[in-house]
């Protein structure tokens, strides 16, 4: 493809390079400044050089190139996110399996505590207490016991002492 295009070829980057020539061209058709025929900017011919022109596609390039890596790297950003997003939910979805399962077990302990504690006891029955009771009351009570002689110790009788001899 040439870099050199006449005046009727549209281009993509809205100016058209034309050859340079001693003969008018009769494509060229400039309406006069401040005419109002309804020509608008953009339909308006614009005359540049072929350095001009090559700076313009060498710019169009670098900025297409630019936007094209600046394109890549928000996908890496966004699939990389997404892969953190993802193995942090996957974590948080295990630790908080781990802490129910906790929760449920110490829960669990606590109700067999108080079960223990303030729970009825499964082993006793009424007649049993009742007859704890009974046997109590005719039980004699425990220590030394009023109006009767003390343990029964004797008491030494002190030494006498002994005769001299002879």
């Amino acid at each position: 493809m040439g870099l050199v295009k006449n005046c009727c070829t549209l281009r993509r980057f809205l100016f058209v390079v034309r050859t340079m020539s001693a003969v008018p061209n009769p494509c060229e058709s400039k309406p006069a400044q401040g005419s109002e025929d309804g020509a608008s900017f953009s339909q308006e011919l614009v005359d540049i050089n072929k350095a001009q022109h090559i700076e313009l596609v060498s710019q169009a390039k670098q900025f297409q190139s630019l936007h094209a890596r600046a394109v890549r790297r928000e996908q890496w950003r966004h699939e990389r996110f997404g892969r953190i997003e993802r193995r942090l939910k996957e974590q948080a979805g295990r630790r908080e399996a781990e802490l129910l399962a906790e929760l449920a077990l110490t829960q669990a302990k606590i109700r067999d505590l108080q079960q223990r504690v303030f729970g009825r006891k499964s082993e006793q029955s009424k007649v049993a207490s009742e007859q704890r009771r009974c046997q109590s009351a005719a039980r004699a009570p425990r220590g030394q016991r009023p109006a009767v002689p003390g343990s029964g110790v004797n008491r030494l009788r002190p030494l006498r002492k002994p005769a001299p001899p002879g």
